[in-house]
């Protein structure tokens, strides 16, 4: 039990029953149930500060003990005597003008001024998504739910890509408006269930339940297409900024809240190393990129002999940023570079990427699975790929 007067846990105390009052402003059952928690927890002093709060009166540990108690039994009474739902607030307004009369100088607020001002203090003043500091009880509370409901949830991990230099060449004033601007395109691209958080400088971190990794990247590929378009005007001067992001996905990455926000990070730092300007997932010690199913007809060029280039066409399987596999009848060996030409998506031209055969698979006496990883590849391939990943996600699980 927490002594009576000790600052700090008291605070923790007040924000953990603000909080309830919050969460369950239309739920008596619950909030009275998760009230009583925390005073057996707590013991007397929780009673004080629950009716400090909502009436605005201090009232001595012991005391309060004894009036909550009694304020429950009233709200029961007057629900079977009414015969319907009474709310705890009028059980409550009740009871101090009806029964305790001795305290004349009460004051009832509504819980719901109290889910705004909590909302306040849980906003980062700047860009309006919430702060590092709520984080925690963010992560708790959608973990509880989704372990609860048995289902999928991820975490979207972004950060603007070099951040600093927008700072150093047009000043911190530039770099503010160009923070506001990529979290309100973020606010307006996710789900309403979906949370958003300021992590750090420029890192913002989306909490995203009910989706799986695929379904992840598809909203995560529609915020970096977004971004990526953008023109800020600053000064007489137009701004370009782009952002990388990382995904991990209860349960398939981690049990546990912290374990899945490392686990973004570290899918974050993929894109950072490969170029930027892309999404990618966590994947632990599998493959580095999620594939997609991708079936599209495609040409492979390779070099059949000294100035003799040999070309036929094939049929892909699925796809990733980080190779594609194919269906042939023609035997590549492994270690065989070859030239790849894959139909764009969004544009006229073709994507032309160059690989090389990491696995082959007899599928019968004239049929071939091969597996490519690829090479180097310019920007607008790796673009192109990036944006034909992301489409074909969001086509599955898109809204």
């Amino acid at each position: 039990m927490l002594p009576f007067g000790c600052g700090c846990a008291m605070t923790y105390l007040r924000k953990d029953i603000l909080n309830c009052l919050s969460e369950y402003a239309d739920d008596d059952v619950r909030l009275i149930s998760t009230l009583d928690g925390i005073i057996e927890k707590n013991g007397e002093n929780a009673c004080a500060i629950i009716l400090n709060i909502l009436i605005n009166t201090d009232i001595p540990p012991e005391n309060a003990v004894k009036y909550w108690r009694e304020i429950i039994a009233h709200h029961r009474e007057l629900s079977n005597v009414l015969q319907r739902k009474v709310s705890l607030r009028t059980a409550i307004c009740d009871y101090f003008s009806s029964i305790k009369k001795t305290l004349n100088n009460s004051m009832f607020i509504d819980i719901r001024v109290f889910e705004e001002k909590i909302k306040s203090l849980n906003r980062d003043s700047l860009t309006g998504l919430y702060n590092r500091g709520y984080l925690d009880d963010l992560l708790k509370r959608e973990f509880a739910r989704t372990k609860r409901h048995d289902i999928e949830l991820s975490l979207l991990f972004f950060d603007i890509d070099n951040f600093k230099n927008i700072n150093d060449l047009y000043g911190h004033l530039a770099g503010d408006l160009c923070l506001k601007k990529i979290c309100a395109i973020i606010l307006d691209t996710i789900r309403e269930e979906d949370i958003a958080v300021r992590y750090g400088g420029e890192e913002i971190l989306g909490i995203l339940p009910q989706t799986n990794k695929s379904a992840a990247l598809a909203i995560g590929e529609r915020i970096r297409e977004r971004i990526g378009k953008l023109k800020i005007g600053f000064d007489g001067r137009v701004i370009f900024v782009t952002v990388s992001g990382g995904i991990a996905t209860f349960p398939e990455d981690a049990s546990e809240p912290m374990m899945l926000l490392k686990h973004a990070d570290i899918a974050l730092y993929l894109p950072k190393k490969a170029g930027k300007n892309r999404i990618s997932v966590y994947t632990g010690e599998k493959r580095n990129y999620i594939r997609i199913d991708f079936i599209k007809n495609i040409e492979i060029k390779k070099q059949a002999h000294a100035d003799i280039q040999e070309t036929f066409k094939a049929r892909s399987k699925d796809l990733s940023m980080g190779g594609i596999l194919f269906e042939t009848c023609n035997y590549l060996q492994l270690g065989t570079k070859i030239q790849l030409t894959i139909p764009a998506e969004t544009t006229d031209k073709a994507v032309k990427v160059e690989g090389i055969v990491v696995r082959i698979e007899a599928l019968d006496a004239e049929k071939y699975d091969v597996g490519i990883s690829f090479l180097e590849m310019g920007e607008m391939a790796k673009n192109e790929i990036s944006r034909c990943i992301g489409m074909y996600a969001y086509s599955f699980y898109g809204d």
